[in-house]
Order: structure tokens, then C-alpha cells, then sequence
């Protein structure tokens, strides 16, 4: 997963104490209160830098233009900050044998995988940028690992293909437990089962 950018990320929501979805007005009366304890005639020149962020949080938040950008970049730091682990889905034989036969006819290949994140970011909208493992029957050898008595080329007498693929996957914020999301990617579905660790 790519944490491009997040070390200098600064999260203007939870500056404020607003949340992603609240309104202008809501970011207004926020930044009002927040100006007041944290204005430099209060704290005195060392709040300077505190108080130019501030000013900065509500500036970007109220403009829909910047706001908007914010929210992507904002997406992405969140997602990278609560993921947890991606791992295999914990699947049963009949499921798996399943998989093989469809993987053999031609028909498209599924991977399933379950990712964890944070319990903490919830309620965010979060755009995961991830790197996904994929494995699929080797169609030369028909999963064998050779053909005839020699070992397959294709696969090196595997019978597995392995490729890496990015993947980018948005789940919404109040996304339950246990939640699947699919993805189309050439000639496999990913299927995603978001949950909360």
C-alpha cells in the first residue's frame, strides 16, 4: 500500500473537531470556538503556527474546490493509516474446489481476501490503494506441474501462476462488519470483506 505524503499529513477534521460530512456552517462555528482558545493574543506568539493552521484547515474546508482535493488526499491517509492486514479469506474446501473447476473451464477467477482495519476510522470514507497477490491455475500444465515427465515452463512445475496487481477500492464510512466489496481486475474478481479489528 502506498503511504506517499501521510508523515506530513495534517488531519484538518480532526483539527477542528468536524467531521467529513459536516457542513459549512458547522466548520464555521467549529473554526470560531477553535480561534478563540487558540488565537495569539491568547496563546501568545508561540500559538502562531497553531493558529496559521487553523486558519488554513478553515480555509480549505470552506472553499468546495480545495475541499474536494483535500477529501481525496484525506481518503487515502486515512485508508493507509487504519489498515491493519490483508489476508487470504478464510474459506471452506467445498469453496475452494469450486474456485478450481471454474478456474479450469475458462470461467473468470475469483480471489478472496479479508482486510482489516481500524475500528478508530469507521465512520471515514477511505480509498485503499493496495497491492494485490494473485494466483491463478497454470493453463499450460492444468495445475500439474508438468507435462508428460518434464516440469512445466510456464509455471516452473508450480501448477500456480502468481502476479501482483494494484488495486484501488473505496469503502464508504459506517461500512458493517463483515461487508463484501468486488472488483473487476482483467481476468479476475477480487472479492473484499471489510472488517474492524
Amino acid at each position: 500500500m502506498s503511504n506517499t505524503q501521510t508523515e506530513e499529513f495534517i488531519d484538518y477534521f480532526e483539527m477542528l473537531g468536524v467531521n467529513p460530512n459536516d457542513d459549512s456552517d458547522t466548520i464555521a462555528g467549529a473554526f470560531r470556538r477553535k480561534a478563540k482558545e487558540m488565537h495569539p493574543d491568547v496563546t501568545g506568539m508561540q500559538g502562531h503556527d497553531d493558529f496559521t493552521r487553523l486558519q488554513d484547515a478553515y480555509e480549505t474546508l470552506t472553499n468546495p474546490h480545495k475541499r474536494e482535493k483535500y477529501l481525496e488526499r484525506h481518503r487515502l491517509t486515512i485508508a493507509s493509516r487504519s489498515l491493519i492486514e490483508l489476508k487470504p479469506m478464510v474459506r471452506d474446501l467445498f469453496d475452494d474446489m469450486i474456485e478450481y473447476f471454474k478456474d479450469l473451464s475458462g470461467i473468470r477467477r475469483k480471489n478472496f481476501l479479508s482486510l482489516v482495519t481500524s475500528s478508530r476510522y469507521r465512520e471515514y470514507d477511505k480509498v485503499f490503494d493496495l497491492e494485490i497477490p494473485l494466483e491463478s491455475t497454470c493453463h499450460n500444465c492444468k495445475g500439474i506441474g508438468a507435462i508428460a515427465s518434464y516440469s512445466c515452463d510456464v509455471c516452473g512445475g508450480t501448477g500456480i501462476l502468481q502476479q501482483t496487481k494494484r488495486v484501488r477500492l473505496e469503502v464508504p464510512g459506517g461500512t458493517p462488519d463483515g461487508m463484501l466489496f468486488t472488483k473487476e481486475l482483467d481476468d479476475y474478481k477480487i472479492v473484499f470483506r471489510v472488517t474492524y479489528g
